[in-house]
């Protein structure tokens, strides 16, 4: 095993922040592609395309500029065997998911905004357990959390400019944690 020294942890939390980065840039893809889909299934409907918006009565309203808008509280979208595949919705409390399945009908990813702001990026397993989850909390920081059965085996998260990297064992205790203070002089690895 290599020795933890300050270059060797220096240079393995610069390949953490970089895998962090492509994770954000990941997020941003999905949230994007998410607005566009959900815009384009909106827009569908409004113009009357065939298949869109047949089993639903949107309310259309106009304002005095003639903008268009369709209001509904939960979007579904199948396929063409009539199976959901995804859905986008607001709970009464003010949080917004946006759930996709496969083709079987099972869970695989989810995306949600809480009221508070907080976000959430899971992509889920064939149990619909999470595998990998992202979470942006302006209260806790952010977290990339991987998962196997649904149990968390490893985590990074970095929280008020700290950032920490656990490996867990089947119990979810913290049995290797290497953290990092940009404040201190070496970081600090426990096992």
């Amino acid at each position: 095993m290599e020795d933890l020294t300050v270059e060797v942890l220096a240079e393995r939390f610069d390949r953490l922040e970089r895998r962090l980065s492509w994770w954000k840039k990941l997020v941003a893809a999905v949230a994007l592609t998410a607005a566009l889909l959900a815009g384009m299934v909106i827009a569908l409907m409004a113009k009357g395309f065939p298949g869109f918006g047949s089993r639903i009565l949107p309310r259309f309203n106009t304002s005095s500029e003639g903008t268009r808008e369709v209001r509904v509280k939960n979007l579904v979208l199948t396929d063409e065997s009539e199976k959901p595949r995804a859905s986008l919705g607001v709970d009464p409390l003010g949080s917004v998911e946006l759930g996709l399945e496969d083709e079987s009908g099972k869970p695989r990813a989810r995306f949600s905004v809480d009221a508070d702001g907080s976000a959430k990026l899971s992509f889920l397993g064939e149990d619909g357990s999470e595998t990998v989850s992202l979470v942006s909390d302006k209260y806790m920081g952010q977290e990339l959390d991987f998962s196997k059965a649904g149990k968390q085996l490893a985590s990074l998260s970095l929280f008020e400019n700290y950032p920490t990297l656990s490996f867990l064992d089947e119990q979810e205790d913290a049995r290797v944690e290497l953290s990092y203070n940009p404040d201190a002089d070496q970081a600090t690895g426990h096992r």
